[in-house]
Order: C-alpha cells, then sequence, then structure tokens
C-alpha cells in the first residue's frame, strides 16, 4: 500500500522486482514510472494504475503494452515534490497485439499533461481515455493498418483530444464544453460522439459515426467538416446531407437536443456547422432546408 518508483531495470521488464524501489507493484500500491522504457508483454500489473509523470516530452517515460495485456495508466505530476504551475507531465504508451489500454490524463496542475498513445502497424489499442481538469492533451497515433477500437472516452472542459487512427467497434466519445476532439482518420458507424463542445472531422469520406449534440446556451458548438465544399443544405430525419451542384457530398448523422437549432457556412477550410445563427458569417451561410 506504496508509492513504488520504477528504477529502470537492466531488461526492462515491468514485472521484474529489480525495476522497483519496492519490489514488483503489489495489490493497492502506486507504480509511479518517470522515466525510460518498460516492457509489458501480459497480465495486469495486479489491476494498478500505473502513473506516467515525465517532465519533459524528450525525456518522458515509454509503457511498450504488448499482446493482450490490460492496463490503465495515469498522466499526472506524481514526480514532482511540489506539483504546480509551470510544470508538466508526459507520458507515452507503445501499443502492439492489441492490448487493453485506458489513458488518464489529469490536467489543471501544471502548463499542460499530455498522453500519447502510438499504435503499431496491424495492432489495435482497446479501450479508451479520459481527460479531467484543464489543459489536458490526448493524442492516439496510428499507421494505415492500425486501429482504435474506443469503448469509452471522455475529453475534459478545457481539454483537448486528437485522434491519428482508424476508430473502430461500438463506443462513445463524451466532447464537454469549451473542449476538442480532432477525428484524423475514418470513424466506424457504431461510435457515437456526444458533444457539447468543438468536434472537427477530417476525412469526411470514411466518417459514419453519429453526433448527438446538445449545444450548451452560449451556443460554443461547432462542429468542423474539413475541405467540403457545398452550396445548399437540408436537414431531415436526423440527417443533414450537403449539396454542391445539386449534388450530394456528404451526410451526417446528427441527432439535435435541447431545442437547438442548426447553421452551416461555408469556410475556406471547409464547412462548419453552429449551433446558432449567431455564431456564422452571415455573408457565408447555406442555405438550409428543414423538411
Amino acid at each position: 500500500m506504496a508509492i513504488d518508483t520504477w528504477i529502470d531495470g537492466s531488461n526492462n521488464n515491468i514485472y521484474a522486482a529489480s525495476a522497483w524501489t519496492n519490489g514488483t507493484p503489489k495489490p493497492g500500491d502506486t507504480p509511479v514510472f518517470g522515466a525510460g522504457i518498460a516492457f509489458m508483454g501480459s497480465g495486469n500489473l495486479n489491476a494498478a494504475t500505473l502513473v506516467l509523470s515525465g517532465i519533459s516530452a524528450t525525456s518522458q517515460p515509454t509503457l511498450i503494452a504488448c499482446g493482450q495485456s490490460q492496463i490503465s495508466v495515469l498522466v499526472s505530476q506524481e514526480e514532482y515534490l511540489h506539483p504546480g504551475m509551470g510544470n508538466a507531465a508526459w507520458g507515452t504508451v507503445d501499443v502492439e497485439g492489441a492490448p487493453q489500454v485506458l489513458m488518464k490524463v489529469l490536467g489543471g496542475k501544471g502548463t499542460n499533461e499530455v498522453g500519447t498513445v502510438n499504435i503499431d502497424s496491424s495492432s489495435q489499442m482497446r479501450g479508451g481515455f479520459i481527460e479531467t481538469g484543464d489543459n489536458a492533451s490526448v493524442v492516439i497515433n496510428g499507421t494505415s493498418t492500425s486501429t482504435f477500437a474506443n469503448a469509452s472516452s471522455a475529453v475534459g472542459s478545457n481539454d483537448a483530444a486528437q485522434i491519428n487512427a482508424a476508430v473502430v467497434g461500438v463506443g462513445t466519445f463524451q466532447v464537454s464544453f469549451l473542449s476538442s476532439l480532432h477525428l484524423n482518420a475514418g470513424v466506424s458507424s457504431g461510435q457515437t460522439i456526444e458533444d457539447q463542445g468543438y468536434v472537427s472531422i477530417a476525412d469526411t469520406r470514411d466518417f459514419h459515426g453519429r453526433i448527438d449534440w446538445s449545444p450548451q446556451p452560449a451556443g460554443n458548438n461547432v462542429i468542423n467538416l474539413a475541405n467540403l465544399t457545398a452550396d445548399s443544405s437540408t436537414y431531415q430525419n436526423g440527417v443533414l446531407s450537403l449539396f454542391a451542384g445539386g449534388h450530394d457530398v456528404f451526410d451526417l448523422r446528427l441527432h439535435l437536443t435541447g431545442g437547438s437549432s442548426l447553421t452551416t457556412t461555408q469556410t475556406s477550410g471547409g464547412v462548419q456547422v453552429y449551433a446558432s445563427m449567431a455564431q456564422a458569417d452571415a455573408t457565408h451561410t447555406l442555405l438550409l432546408t428543414h423538411v
């Protein structure tokens, strides 16, 4: 029932007793990993949450999760004697195989807290992420053959998430007020985005998810559909359709809640969907027909 600090063993095996100040973490311990590389080929580290607390981007700790292992990691400032403003926390998980990973990032104490997941080729991250506090960031990277099987993820207020890997399976993303979710690869039809903030969809050709839109009273919700050009739009039976020259260029499953309104606007970077007319530039607002 104590803090157990990683001291980087000779073979980097996360289960090696010699790699920890108090031996292999026991149930109830708090294992803290501040620098170096650790390999996790199986198991779940006694169901402990591994604290990743690197003090810089260049020297952050890297956990390599392999096979069918299961791990919960928390990016926070446990390494600091006096956590506070001006400090930061960094941590990376490299995924090989199909491990179950829950990435948690606790923001609000330092300049920023950043959790990164790199999914290897032909590998899959199963699980999700949770961001809390201010200025927390999650970045999930992948290749053309790697996937993120999201079950449940949440972006806290004033936090950001960037997904650079194809999202598959059935799951949800919760996007809080004043937060942002950037989806830069394909998204499967089983994914639902519960949105109260900013959502950017870069690959509209391969976006098949659904957005449940519950705008805040201030109307800060925005959906950015990158690289699209449209001259009109319709909203019917929960589907927003965008047209260019009479041709349907994109259909978005969008469920509006709370009696919200809907405005679509053409910008230089694509089409943006707003919760209220007050947000949009009226001179570039597309004709929206409710049918």
